[in-house]
C-alpha cells in the first residue's frame, strides 16, 4: 500500500488530495492493527507517520474523519497531549449524531486520565 501512495503522491500536485489521504489513512490503520497484534512499537511509530503524512494531503481542520485519525493514531501512540488536542477540535465541531463521537468522548478521557473511561475504551476494542 505505501507503493500506491508514493505513486499517487508523484501524479498529483502537492494540494489537497483526498485519495492520497485515504490510502496512507488505510496503510496506517492496517499497521496499528498489525502492530497491536504483534506487539511491535515499530509498526506504531510507521502507523503515526503515516497518519501524520495523510493529513498534508486531507487538511485535518476541514475533515472530522482526518481530525479523529489524526487523536486516535496519537492516543495509540501514547502521544496524549496531541492526541487531547486533536480529539477537542473533533468534538467542538462534530454533530450529535456523528458515528466516531461518543467513541472520541471515551476516548478523550482516557488520555486525560479517567480510568474508568480507559476500561471502556478497551472493552470496545475487545468487542
Amino acid at each position: 500500500l505505501h507503493q500506491v501512495c508514493e505513486s499517487q503522491v508523484i501524479q498529483v500536485s502537492l494540494e489537497e488530495s483526498r485519495p492520497v489521504a485515504f490510502c496512507k489513512v488505510f496503510s496506517g490503520r492496517s499497521l496499528g492493527v498489525f502492530g497491536g497484534q504483534t506487539r511491535d512499537q515499530k509498526l506504531f511509530n510507521q502507523q503515526m507517520k503515516l497518519i501524520e503524512d495523510a493529513a498534508h494531503y486531507m487538511k485535518p481542520e476541514r475533515y472530522l474523519t482526518m481530525m479523529y485519525e489524526l487523536a486516535y493514531t496519537y492516543r495509540d501512540n501514547g502521544a496524549f497531549d496531541q492526541s487531547k488536542r486533536w480529539y477537542k477540535q473533533f468534538l467542538e465541531k462534530a454533530p450529535a449524531d456523528n458515528e466516531f463521537r461518543s467513541k472520541a468522548e471515551q476516548s478523550l478521557k482516557m488520555v486525560s486520565g479517567d480510568p474508568g473511561a480507559a476500561m471502556n475504551v478497551i472493552q470496545d476494542m475487545l468487542g
